[in-house]
């Protein structure tokens, strides 16, 4: 086994297990915890705001069927996301990555999960151009290997790590993948747990590549993946992982 290196754990959508998912609250709440990062997902409104949202509607945070994409801004900061999570009786908005860059601290970093599969390119440099978060402080994941192709062009300052998992019977073609997101220049791999191993994890890194791993809340696997040297570990119970792994 390889001895232990110093791994990111990574707050998947903030500390959603104790907060609403990709809510102001549950960045806030990591940070708070000692997260060494916070994975948000972004989508774009009809105005072209870029907001802090999984899913292509709002019915499942919001209970109301608003498709993003057909509706301004402010028709969408109106519904309450707040209502999910018993510790909190008050308003919670979506917020927009705009207000998620504002909290990051100096020396964190915040993973920035691209979910539009156009259109986006304009508003993020807009966004970015005014932002006073230290650019090695902010990294780009998708599963849209053409975005991240493109942004990379267009942003070239930025990380940028190809997320990808596979559902059998197709076959996990490890160096295939290796090699397509070298040639793009990308910066590394964002990986399923269940496509991780040791052999996974020494082939990517000796290629030059950075490889993190989604979404993992079991801490003997954690522990295990820390081992075989992962640099990444994305968990929805990030403060409570950070204590844990190393005892």
């Amino acid at each position: 086994m390889e001895k232990k290196n110093k791994v990111l754990i990574i707050a998947h959508r903030g500390e959603s297990f104790d907060a609403v998912e990709n809510s102001l609250g549950s960045v806030k709440l990591a940070w708070e915890r000692n997260a060494d990062a916070v994975e948000v997902d972004v989508r774009l409104t009809k105005d072209d705001v870029i907001i802090a949202h999984h899913d292509v509607s709002i019915k499942r945070k919001g209970n109301k069927k608003l498709k993003i994409t057909k509706h301004r801004s402010e028709h969408i900061f109106k519904v309450n996301i707040g209502q999910e999570n018993s510790g909190n009786s008050g308003f919670e908005k979506i917020p927009t990555l705009k207000e998620i860059l504002l909290t990051v601290p100096a020396g964190k970093i915040l993973f920035i999960e691209i979910k539009p599969k156009k259109g986006v390119l304009k508003p993020l440099e807009d966004l970015l151009r005014n932002c006073k978060v230290p650019k090695g402080q902010i990294r780009f994941i998708s599963f849209n290997f053409e975005l991240l192709v493109l942004l990379k062009k267009h942003l070239p300052e930025y990380k940028y790590y190809l997320i990808y998992r596979h559902w059998l019977p197709v076959p996990f073609k490890l160096e295939k993948l290796i090699s397509k997101v070298k040639y793009a220049e990308l910066d590394g791999l964002d990986l399923h747990y269940k496509l991780i191993s040791a052999e996974v994890i020494r082939k990517v890194k000796a290629s030059g590549l950075e490889i993190f791993t989604w979404t993992v809340n079991d801490l003997k696997l954690a522990k295990q993946f820390v081992n075989w040297g992962i640099e990444g570990i994305t968990t929805d119970r990030a403060g409570w992982m950070k204590r844990n792994l190393n005892s």
